[in-house]
């Protein structure tokens, strides 16, 4: 409810110590233009590469796009698919 919510430390020369757990920028007007970063990472799994992938990013106030539109997603190679069949 605040942009960049944080907190900070008066005794340690107003570092900040806690932060928000995510930011998000919403475009209602073209979803595809959404913005949304985390301070670590996409997996909660330590030995993933996308376990802090997003903190630089997130440290310097940056943001990645989230995509919305479902041709855009199909059709992009430089995304990865993963297929989940019944047995």
């Amino acid at each position: 409810m605040t942009v960049n919510k944080g907190e900070y430390e008066v005794l340690q020369g107003f570092h900040q110590s806690v932060g928000a757990s995510f930011r998000r920028i919403v475009d209602l007007r073209n979803m595809n233009n959404t913005q949304f970063i985390i301070p670590t990472g996409q997996s909660g799994q330590p030995n993933s590469i996308h376990y802090d992938d997003q903190a630089a990013l997130y440290n310097a106030g940056k943001y990645r796009t989230t995509w919305f539109d479902e041709d855009f997603i199909r059709n992009n190679k430089q995304f990865r698919h993963l297929v989940l069949l019944p047995e």
